[in-house]
């Protein structure tokens, strides 16, 4: 990443990133961020992965997928200008900066592709903020077997003095990214259970109040039935808030409040047809918060009996994601 990224004269230090790191909820994060931003008038870059369906999903301006004849040209000038071998991540971060500074971006909201502190995209020294989602045990193999082991992973996107927004909802994930934040110097803002509260999951959307040092229990609406949306659209409010702080980003809150409630991110619990949702759920943590949502939005009663087609690649832990999708009680 950082040869790369030298070779084609450090594109990234011209432009306003926002890093996100985490294990589940890094591309809705993303998608409220830039959202938020793109809502208040600024050209926005979005970096994101995997992709569901087109390559060029993973890198969009203002919420348009980059097209393929800028795609091939930002790929050749990579090829180009590359000294050494790249792995497949690497081309898409080379072709992604390359566009971002061609067009002239606002801002760059970059999610990680794996982990953090060995990240391509880490190879970006200063970002404006970096932001670490909630943290479960994935990648064992790669990123360490315990959390404390993979928050150390993730927490290697902080940088000195650069402040930090991150989930608190798993006490031992949020004292490594601390204590991190602490050798850096870095202010650490935290999102947890007592930052949002519920108001109502009903088909369709979701209102809930925010209250932290930046929100006074200001009410949001999400257009998605997914709980877990809360924490993640709270990360963006709380991380927008610090930009305007620390860097007078100007914002509008009738602005974001529309953000907000306009922002979707496919395969989150998505509503596809009516009655239908899809949801890309591929570890313990992600089936807990889906069936959650789940019995939120069930328990009123009103709508009908739910019916579940599950399944999941043979790596996974998919014993244990069987177990709690069983005690749903609404499948």
């Amino acid at each position: 990443g950082k040869r790369l990224l030298s070779d084609m004269g450090n594109p990234e230090r011209d432009l306003k990133i926002i890093h996100v790191a985490g294990t589940n909820g890094k591309g809705s994060t993303c998608a409220y961020i830039s959202g938020i931003l793109q809502q208040n008038g600024y050209k926005t870059g979005l970096f994101t992965s995997p992709h569901l369906v087109d390559i060029r999903e993973r890198i969009q301006i203002n919420g348009e997928k980059i097209s393929s004849r800028e795609f091939e040209e930002a790929y050749e000038y990579v090829e180009r200008v590359r000294s050494t071998e790249l792995a497949y991540f690497d081309y898409l971060l080379g072709i992604a900066m390359y566009y971002f500074k061609k067009a002239e971006v606002d801002y760059v909201v970059m999610e990680t592709g794996l982990g953090g502190r060995l990240d391509a995209t880490n190879a970006v020294e200063f970002p404006l903020i970096s932001v670490i989602t909630t943290i479960s045990l994935e990648h064992t193999a790669i990123l360490g077997d315990t959390i404390e082991k993979i928050a150390g992973e993730k927490a290697g996107i902080i940088k000195k003095g650069i402040p930090v927004v991150c989930s608190g909802i798993v006490g031992d994930a949020l004292k490594v990214i601390k204590e991190k934040a602490d050798r850096e110097g870095s202010d650490c803002y935290v999102v947890d259970n007592n930052t949002f509260e519920l108001i109502q999951n009903t088909y369709g959307y979701i209102d809930f109040l925010i209250h932290n040092e930046y929100y006074k229990n200001d009410c949001f609406r999400l257009s998605t039935n997914a709980l877990y949306q809360m924490e993640n659209a709270s990360l963006a409010l709380t991380v927008c808030a610090v930009l305007s702080d620390r860097y007078g980003l100007v914002l509008d809150m009738d602005s974001v409040r529309e953000a907000v409630k306009l922002t979707k991110w496919e395969g989150r619990m998505e509503l596809v047809a009516d009655g239908l949702y899809v949801d890309g759920a591929h570890n313990p943590q992600g089936i807990r918060s889906f069936t959650e949502s789940v019995n939120s939005l069930y328990d009123n009663g009103r709508l009908p009996p739910s019916t579940l087609l599950f399944s999941v690649v043979s790596d996974k832990n998919y014993e244990e994601m069987v177990d709690i999708l069983c005690g749903c009680k609404h499948f």
